[in-house]
């Protein structure tokens, strides 16, 4: 059996978004992935190539082609009023494509994971900010075939991030 591994640049920036005649913010998360036998996950400051952490990408015991990393994170509510509550959901489901150029292949098998909650596209999850942030553990599970090909995939990860009145 042919072992994956999958190396993943987290880079994060800020950008606005209207939603329902309100103002919300997403962040989005450059997710860069590369199939090869190294395991190691290298995470940027937004807007830098500083690195902040090497994390190391392991399989999965009992599911061979299932990778996963996680990284605590934290989502910045300032300028809000602290009372209020945030959904946070993902503005697009995440895909990894192969950039090797004349091929062609993508991951669509992943699942993102805040605070042990999955985010999906149309079910945004409620939470409390304490000290105007949100705090917590931000994993991606990716699923990978026997047949994959080898390469660098890459795919944008936007978690969008509203505020309940």
């Amino acid at each position: 059996m042919f072992c994956f591994a999958l190396n993943i640049l987290l880079n994060t920036t800020f950008v606005q978004a209207t939603a329902l005649g309100t103002q919300a913010k997403e962040q989005k998360i450059t997710v860069k992935a590369s199939i090869k036998p190294v395991l190691d996950m290298k995470i940027a400051r937004a807007g830098s190539s500083a690195l902040i952490e090497n994390l190391s990408l392991t399989p999965s015991l009992e599911t061979p082609l299932l990778y996963e990393t996680s990284q605590a994170a934290t989502i910045s509510t300032l300028g809000y009023d602290s009372g209020h509550r945030f959904k946070i959901s993902l503005s697009k489901e995440l895909v990894l494509e192969l950039t090797k150029k004349g091929q062609k292949d993508e991951i669509r098998d992943a699942r993102v994971l805040f605070k042990g909650q999955d985010l999906t596209v149309n079910n945004p999850i409620e939470f409390t900010p304490d000290n105007n942030k949100i705090e917590g553990l931000l994993k991606i599970i990716a699923k990978v075939t026997e047949n994959q090909k080898v390469g660098v995939y890459s795919g944008e990860l936007i978690l969008k991030v509203e505020e309940v009145a």
